[in-house]
């Protein structure tokens, strides 16, 4: 098992941060806008980390104010579930100082627990709506969750895909509600969210319509750099799949260098004797991904490979090349 540290999805059941308020009339509804405005930040990933802290931080005060609550009615049962779903937020707080993608795995799994506990109740007294819409979040999150511990790019085509269909249909929702401010914020997420999974999608039709060979021999090169090996035809048949303009293979065909490959350990990183290397191994397609360095962006799919992990950790190193990066397929400089 493995586990992606940045995933290119981003899913957190707002409405669990803050307790909701009694509606009325005249009242501001802040809670409830806040859970449809809040999700706009998460688009930027550098909000994450800090929305995350945030919002942990709320929901431990809300989860704690809900046992307390649950004490005084004597009702032992809901203050235990309570605190422990409290523990769970507090130990995502924790992780958010140092590995941020152990938090958003642990909230995820706090909300599908709430979930599960959701469609239980919504089927004990017949609400057949309420059911379905309590099991489609489980599912969301349940995914989610999978695609960080597990990484799969079919994953996360079906995490994206059921998003946005949640996003369309709480929008059109909150229109006929009359909620016109969460209704637009709704519709742009589902907006953005679909710009987000066109990549994903794009990815997953290359890797059926290609049916490429996801496995490499581990090698190293005078200079120290070990890397996973890969056919060259991989990264110029993602370069014709992402068809967009000004996009041009990363510089490494030329004579003495890697080629295609999955980077493993850098030159700078001092390493014995690999008793691996010339093995082949296997390793899964999580997501595509992009991001800017300098004038540049960089395009790459990111793959999972625990064996990989391994043969760091041998080395007496991180898990991940820098610390924390994913391994990676760089395939296209724009």
């Amino acid at each position: 098992m493995t586990a992606i540290n940045y995933p290119i999805l981003y899913q957190r059941d707002y409405s669990r941060d803050f307790p909701q308020p009694i509606k009325d009339a005249t009242s501001w509804h802040w809670p409830q806008r806040a859970t449809a405005a809040l999700p706009l930040l998460s688009l930027h990933r550098s909000c994450r980390v800090p929305l995350s802290m945030a919002l942990s931080g709320a929901r431990v005060i809300t989860q704690m104010a809900a046992t307390l609550k649950a004490v005084k009615r004597k009702d032992m049962t809901q203050a235990v579930y309570q605190f422990f779903h409290s523990c769970l937020t507090t130990a995502a707080f924790g992780f958010l100082f140092f590995q941020p993608v152990l938090s958003y795995a642990v909230t995820s799994f706090s909300d599908l627990i709430n979930d599960m506990n959701e469609l239980k109740t919504f089927a004990s007294i017949g609400d057949g709506w309420g059911a379905c819409n309590a099991f489609s979040k489980g599912m969301l999150d349940g995914l989610f969750l999978a695609s960080i511990l597990y990484g799969s790019i079919e994953i996360v085509a079906v995490c994206a895909t059921i998003q946005i269909v949640l996003e369309l249909y709480n929008s059109g929702k909150h229109f006929k509600n009359g909620d016109y401010f969460e209704g637009f914020c709704q519709g742009i997420l589902a907006a953005a969210h679909l710009k987000e999974a066109i990549p994903q999608y794009k990815l997953l039709q290359w890797k059926y319509e290609t049916a490429p060979l996801l496995e490499g021999a581990l090698r190293r090169n005078k200079q120290g750099f070990v890397y996973l090996d890969i056919p060259d035809e991989q990264i110029f048949s993602l370069l014709k799949y992402c068809d967009k303009m000004g996009i041009e293979p990363p510089p490494y065909f030329k004579k003495g260098m890697a080629g295609g490959h999955i980077s493993v350990i850098a030159a700078a990183e001092k390493t014995g004797k690999i008793a691996k290397l010339g093995q082949k191994f296997s390793f899964r397609i999580s997501h595509a991904d992009s991001f800017d360095l300098g004038s540049k962006k960089i395009h790459l799919v990111a793959v999972a490979c625990p064996e990989l992990e391994q043969v760091r950790l041998e080395q007496g190193l991180s898990r991940r090349l820098g610390g924390d990066h994913d391994f990676h397929i760089t395939y296209g400089i724009e």
